[in-house]
């Protein structure tokens, strides 16, 4: 239904589920299938998501291959702070969302 519409669909939290579905990606949380796990069962291919609260997770999912950082408004200077460090010690490029 989303895809001839040009809408990308990311689950939440569920691999299996976004593995199933052909969807665009998954977004997991510091509770969910660890960020690196849900890299492999992805590949390379799928957009991968990772909700962060301190620098070292956000720091720790993008080693783990995440193409993008969520935190909530409340995590906001910590996410500030990750975009920062990201810069000053790794050439990936990942992106954040408040």
């Amino acid at each position: 239904m989303c895809r001839p519409a040009g809408v990308r669909v990311i689950v939440n939290d569920r691999v299996d589920i976004a593995l199933a579905a052909g969807a665009a990606g998954v977004h997991v949380g510091q509770d969910d299938l660890p960020a690196a796990a849900a890299r492999r069962l992805l590949g390379p291919g799928p957009v991968l998501g990772v909700s962060v609260k301190t620098v070292e997770q956000a720091m720790q999912a993008q080693a783990d291959g995440a193409d993008y950082l969520g935190a909530g408004a409340g995590r906001l200077q910590a996410v500030l702070l990750t975009q920062t460090s990201i810069a000053k010690h790794s050439t990936a490029r990942v992106r954040c969302f408040v």
